[in-house]
């Protein structure tokens, strides 16, 4: 399922035509809205999938308008992306104040796409031996559009990554038979799959052994999933897709 519905907001209406035509061409609901309270409420109204803030005037403070957005009814789970105007870049620390990801101007549009696609078509292999946590963590992805496998062994996370063709394997440091590490290790040597998003799911992510010995996971999350840490997991996807269509 893609983001059917994309909310432009904008200060100011003169830069991203040709990304609303394109989008409109994706087969995509597109709604264009000055920023005003009005705007807010109406975005909160159309429960859009996608919510796109162009900021270009110095007038307006994103972060605090991203905050109003998160505070609506309908919108706490929208996600929410940035484009600023060159030079106004907001990147050190959007995520942790509510951005999904940013994107500076200018822009290309199938990159943008490229993005909005991301949650809605990624395949993720989740290995956990804990059962409660994995199902739960199975559900609160599937409610986000994603296609998620489970293991709980090392053994059936190899099994099941060259039959499922993950875009993201979540794996659990400590396994029954044999770590985390060397699930990775043996993804990254697989040419089948190693181009997943390979990324280390443990209650301690700031371990200093943790890094030293595992230079192939992308990256170290803590348990349990949350909507802050998908967003993460979903612009590492997207900056590797992007990287690996370059290449």
């Amino acid at each position: 399922m893609k983001a059917n519905t994309v909310v432009i907001l904008e200060d100011t209406q003169n830069s991203l035509g040709a990304l609303c035509q394109r989008l409109e061409q994706s087969g995509r609901i597109v709604h264009r809205l000055k920023i005003s309270e009005t705007a807010l409420s109406r975005t909160d109204e159309l429960r859009p999938d996608a919510i796109l803030v162009h900021i270009g005037l110095s007038g307006t403070d994103p972060f605090t308008l991203q905050a109003a957005l998160r505070k609506k009814r309908n919108l706490k789970r929208t996600r929410i992306v940035l484009i600023s105007a060159p030079g106004r870049e907001s990147i050190q620390g959007k995520q942790e104040r509510g951005f999904d990801h940013e994107f500076v101007q200018p822009i290309d549009e199938e990159t943008v796409l490229s993005f909005l696609d991301a949650g809605a078509t990624a395949r993720l292999l989740l290995v956990e031996d804990h059962a409660g946590l994995a199902e739960a963590t199975q559900e609160f992805l599937q409610s986000k559009g994603l296609e998620v496998r489970l293991a709980s062994t090392g053994g059936e996370a190899l099994r099941a990554a060259v039959a499922f063709q993950p875009d993201i394997v979540v794996c659990d440091f400590r396994l029954p038979d044999i770590s985390g590490l060397e699930v990775l290790s043996a993804l990254r040597r697989n040419p089948a799959v190693g181009h997943a998003l390979l990324v280390i799911h443990t209650a301690f992510p700031t371990a200093p052994e943790y890094r030293l010995h595992a230079p192939e996971a992308d990256l170290f999350m803590s348990k349990p999933i949350n909507d802050e840490k998908l967003a993460i997991l979903l612009s590492e996807l997207h900056r590797l897709r992007e990287n690996l269509r370059g290449q």
